[in-house]
């Protein structure tokens, strides 16, 4: 049976170790701040008047100088930036790359071509550049004007409103003697001996392709395409907003520093088919991979020791219990509101009982505009009962009796007919009669209450049983229980997620109920005097209902405003349950503790 032997490759070689970093890392260039450029008045005082002053004007870049010179002796971005100072009380201007010293000159820069085009149409700014030119070259205009000739660049198939703009500015504006215009790719053809070929003009907005024959070109043959070192920008902005969403949107890398990257790692390639077929090649891949790393200055973490988390955690319970006792604080007074209005309304219903006519029970029920008639004033005063019975037994709990044994209220007016009785003895009839129904509806508060627990202690008792019994079903049951308490609560904040989004069904139901309510404005019953259509809104029940049903999404009822709570108690009772008696389920495991990462 053959065998082999296979080498181990050391830890450095695995697959998991970490990469080795790159053998040259980048960084992105600063602004192209150059600082105050130099007046030179040697040159214009030396040379002869017949030399001319050349400015290449650009749309990425602005060149000037003498024709004598080999180099220009001005390059600058065209770019202006004019505003008042208020400290100094003065106008400041920046031209070229001095508008990177100043935030403020930086976020009022204009250029002197439009985006996206090569032909001057800011004349102002094009004025403070060449007013900016001719002081650096040192034109002191002793002579009066610039007595200088000029030739100056323009792109191919220049405008004549532009031509004919420019002409005027250079002969009326600063007194030149001559203007000669020309396209620079053709200067720089002649330059270098160039006498028949294809001259191809990369510039920064577009390329221009014209053919010379003997020194003569063929501009009627001459191609331009729309490409150029812009564009590139454009294109590599849209790869890294690919590749690195919010790397531009966040300032990170500004248009400056991707025109940058452009200049300072790509390359025209001469070999275009070749150059894309090895561009994945594994061979010599990381040597053709160029980083750049953006400014980083990494988050101080602070390690907090034991003793701070735990009086944090304690100052975090603290900040739970007084905001449970404030929760509290307010269910209580909105109880005592509550017993206040029923109090009021029970009040009203004796009247009506007590009216001699219907006529007179109209009359009274008048009083109340939200009162239509004495059925539904029956049915508010069983629903208040009942929403007051079921906030009381959950938050306060009955009222303690006294000790030892009460002797039983009595009414006697109650059973003696209202013909034997006065005036004052009817108000005392009436008032006894109030006093009993609450004495009523305390007791079946009482004996409700009594019920329920009774009813609670028995299902307590049937559960304990089912957990000696079975406790692996038992188990599965309880959770089966928090998972559908969880499934309610989590139903219930979409619901308050959807009513933010118009196209969810919640947020169609409230469009629905404001449509409904634009097309059928039912105008009040009763209007008071001295009052003006719209001083009463408000004062309605039914308008609040439906208020309430578009902004909560009809769940803010009596009924259903403490569901949220009764849901988390639930689920606390049942993963308190769960805590005891299932040995998988521990303190992590809890909602609670899911939600807070620090536990």
């Amino acid at each position: 049976m053959p065998h082999y032997t296979l080498p181990i490759l050391p830890p450095s070689a695995s697959h998991n170790s970490p990469k080795s970093p790159p053998s040259t890392l980048y960084t992105l260039s600063d602004p192209p701040y150059h600082g105050q450029l130099p007046t030179d008045h040697s040159t214009y005082r030396s040379i002869s008047p017949n030399t001319a002053i050349v400015i290449d004007n650009g749309s990425s870049a602005l060149r000037a100088g003498w024709s004598h010179a080999p180099t220009p002796k001005l390059q600058f971005p065209p770019l202006m930036a004019r505003y008042m100072d208020r400290k100094l009380n003065r106008k400041l201007t920046f031209v070229g790359s001095e508008i990177f010293f100043d935030g403020t000159a930086r976020g009022q820069a204009k250029s002197v071509y439009e985006v996206g085009s090569n032909v001057v149409n800011n004349w102002d700014v094009q004025e403070g550049i060449l007013d900016y030119v001719f002081c650096k070259l040192g034109i002191d205009g002793s002579a009066g004007a610039v007595d200088r000739p000029v030739v100056m660049t323009e792109p191919l198939a220049n405008l004549g409103y532009a031509r004919k703009t420019m002409s005027e500015m250079l002969f009326e504006l600063y007194g030149v003697p001559a203007v000669a215009y020309g396209v620079d790719a053709l200067f720089s053809y002649r330059q270098n001996g160039g006498s028949t070929g294809l001259v191809v003009g990369g510039g920064n907005m577009s390329t221009v392709l014209i053919p010379v024959v003997d020194r003569q070109p063929m501009i009627a043959h001459a191609t331009r395409l729309d490409w150029g070192r812009a564009k590139c920008v454009d294109y590599l902005k849209d790869l890294l907003k690919v590749k690195y969403p919010g790397l531009l949107t966040t300032g990170k890398v500004t248009d400056v520093q991707v025109e940058d990257l452009i200049q300072r790692h790509c390359h025209v390639s001469l070999d275009y088919g070749r150059e894309t077929v090895q561009m994945l090649d594994w061979t010599g891949l990381e040597e053709r991979d160029q980083v750049v790393q953006l400014p980083y200055q990494e988050k101080e973490i602070v390690q907090k020791s034991e003793e701070e988390l735990r009086r944090a955690e304690e100052k975090r319970r603290e900040g739970g219990r007084r905001l449970q006792e404030q929760a509290a604080k307010m269910r209580l007074e909105k109880l005592i509101r509550k017993e206040e209005e029923l109090s009021y309304f029970k009040d009203l219903q004796v009247r009506v009982l007590a009216a001699p006519t219907k006529k007179a029970a109209r009359e009274i029920l008048d009083e109340d505009d939200d009162i239509k008639d004495e059925g539904f004033l029956d049915r508010k005063i069983k629903e208040m009962e009942k929403s007051i019975r079921k906030q009381r037994n959950k938050d306060v709990g009955d009222v303690e009796e006294p000790e030892g044994p009460a002797e039983p209220p009595s009414y006697p007016l109650l059973e003696i007919p209202d013909e034997e009785l006065s005036e004052d003895s009817l108000k005392t009839k009436r008032a006894q009669r109030l006093l009993k129904a609450n004495h009523d509806a305390r007791l079946r508060a009482k004996a409700e209450k009594a019920a329920e627990a009774t009813r609670q202690a028995e299902l307590q008792r049937i559960d304990d049983d089912r957990r000696a019994l079975d406790l692996p079903a038992w188990i599965a049951d309880h959770r089966a229980q928090r998972a559908a308490t969880l499934q309610k609560i989590r139903d219930r904040e979409r619901l308050r997620a959807d009513l933010g989004n118009r196209k969810s069904h919640a947020a169609q139901q409230r469009m629905k109920t404001l449509t409904s309510l634009a097309a059928d404005t039912v105008p009040g019953r009763k209007r008071r005097r001295g009052k003006d259509d719209d001083e009463d809104f408000g004062d309605d029940a039914e308008a609040w209902n439906v208020y309430r049903d578009i902004t909560y999404g009809k769940e803010d009822d009596d009924d259903g405003e403490n569901e949220d709570e009764e849901l988390a108690g639930q689920l606390k009772a049942v993963e308190a349950r769960l805590l005891e008696f299932d040995p998988e389920f521990g303190e992590q495991s809890t909602q609670e503790a899911q939600k807070d990462w620090t536990k």
